[in-house]
């Protein structure tokens, strides 16, 4: 018979259970539960144990407003029963959760409705098999010929001290976000949050740079695991795109990971029929179900509270 677990500030052992259970998932490591708190948010650990032996398990952040309280769990787990969505919906009652949101980066599980569905997102994830025998041989035709000219004009790729690094990033991040927006992409917002340099700074993730002739033409962050990696970032310039920078970057970052021992690399998710998601496919990955809910977690007495409070907010600021 097992039990539901949730515990706050999680300890070290805790997080090595639950990576020991996905290796591959960068969201459930002890770098991530730092980054997290550095930045000032309150971490928690949900999951399932059976005879005090923790056997799923996932880490969730949340956050506390004046009316709202908001959990937000990255990668729930892919074992997860009907015992354990049941609990944390529970859980979410008691803690007067107003909104949870669920992600399923690595692990895609169902997500059952737990509440009132605020939003949903059904997508697809790109995952590279790093111990495929040549990594290079997966890609298609048209991305090894990019490859080879990249590398005869001289591409080379670095590791940046944190703060010049980040910078750089965020600025070609935005730029390839503008491109995809003229296209009529559907984009995620630009992250401003404080929350990349906590990943670099505590171990959870590593920047990497493109250059040529010290100019910078692409820039990524990986967060990492004992298995696995995650793209949560990247950013290239024009000049970059049309050099091939993108499958370089990608491809010499899928070498460095490999030579740590991990299996998978996750390319993150992408529209199935963006220009992005051909990149993916193009370097050699497989597409997996990825989703996202978020649900109305709010009593009534709360939603009551959040509705006026926001009207009225919005009639003083006229």
């Amino acid at each position: 018979m097992s039990n539901f677990v949730a515990e706050k500030d999680p300890s070290d052992s805790i997080c090595a259970d639950i990576e020991g259970l996905a290796p591959q998932i960068p969201y459930y490591t002890k770098e991530y539960r730092d980054a997290l708190q550095m930045c000032g948010k309150t971490v928690w650990f949900f999951g399932l144990a059976i005879d005090g032996r923790i056997v799923c398990g996932c880490l969730g952040e949340m956050t506390v407003g004046r009316l709202r309280k908001q959990l937000h769990i990255q990668s729930t787990p892919s074992d997860a029963s009907e015992e354990f969505w049941s609990a944390l919906g529970e859980f979410c009652r008691q803690e007067r959760v107003t909104t949870l949101s669920l992600g399923t980066i690595g692990t895609c599980p169902e997500i059952p409705t737990i509440s009132r569905v605020v939003s949903s997102d059904d997508r697809c994830e790109y995952w590279v098999d790093l111990q495929a025998p040549d990594i290079e041989m997966a890609l298609r035709p048209q991305q090894r010929r990019v490859l080879r000219k990249a590398r005869a004009q001289g591409l080379e790729i670095r590791v940046p001290p944190t703060s010049s690094g980040l910078a750089t990033h965020n600025l070609l991040t935005q730029e390839s976000l503008g491109r995809r927006r003229e296209r009529g992409e559907g984009i995620p917002e630009f992250d401003e949050s404080d929350v990349p340099q906590a990943l670099i700074e505590t171990g959870a993730a590593r920047i990497y740079e493109c250059v040529l002739e010290d100019e910078v033409l692409g820039s990524v962050i990986i967060t990492v695991a004992r298995k696995g990696a995650h793209g949560y970032s990247a950013g290239y310039s024009r000049s970059g795109m049309k050099v091939g920078a993108a499958v370089f970057l990608s491809v010499a970052t899928f070498q460095s990971m490999r030579s740590e021992g991990k299996s998978i690399f996750n390319l993150g998710d992408a529209p199935q029929d963006s220009g992005l998601a051909v990149f993916k496919r193009g370097m050699g990955a497989e597409q997996h179900e990825s989703r996202s809910k978020s649900f109305d977690t709010a009593s009534p007495a709360v939603r009551f509270l959040v509705k006026g409070y926001s009207s009225l907010s919005r009639i003083l600021s006229r």
